[in-house]
């Protein structure tokens, strides 16, 4: 391992995890602590599946490591932000939510 990618996953050990809705901090700790070994644990496991397949990641690909920690409602209009290791990246929800019909009546 060259010692520019020992000091990169370090860095995400090390790394902190804030969740932000409508301005307000929803969770934020370390990814570590994070369900399934956080991104990282997710990543080692899509990299161990591609290695099964004689497959790769290659430069440039974009991995989605599925959600930040919590689950948290929103609402159209709403602004959420997640940052995490000085990346941060923010959306807003346009969209209509539609919840499930109910089914009780």
């Amino acid at each position: 391992m060259t010692a520019s990618r020992a000091t990169g996953r370090e860095a995400l050990r090390r790394a902190q995890i804030e969740v932000v809705l409508g301005g307000t901090s929803v969770e934020s700790r370390p990814v570590t602590e994070l369900a399934g070994g956080g991104p990282l644990g997710s990543l080692r496991w899509l990299v161990a599946s591609l290695a099964l397949r004689g497959e790769t990641l290659r430069p440039g690909m974009l991995v989605l490591t599925g959600s930040a920690g919590g689950l948290f409602p929103v609402q159209p209009g709403m602004t959420l932000a997640a940052e995490c290791a000085g990346q941060r990246v923010e959306a807003n929800v346009r969209s209509q939510i539609v919840g499930a019909e109910d089914k009780t009546g």
